[in-house]
């Protein structure tokens, strides 16, 4: 089944909590709804985290709004 998942998701790093960002691989049209699970990573959003404390996201999705 495809995943419709593909938007926009935020999330807090549980490690420094501080703010990241799903970015989804890009596909054509075709892959994506071939794909069962959106593939893709999570970024800090702050360059500080990068820089100075880089860690892996440990992304703890936040609720809908």
């Amino acid at each position: 089944m495809p995943d419709f998942n593909r938007r926009q998701r935020s999330a807090t790093c549980r490690t420094c909590e501080g703010k990241l960002r799903f970015y989804p691989k890009p596909l054509d049209e075709a892959a994506m709804i071939a794909e069962d699970e959106t593939e893709g990573a999570w970024a800090h959003l702050n360059v500080n985290d990068w820089i100075n404390n880089p860690h892996p996201p440990d992304p703890q999705e936040n609720p809908a709004p």
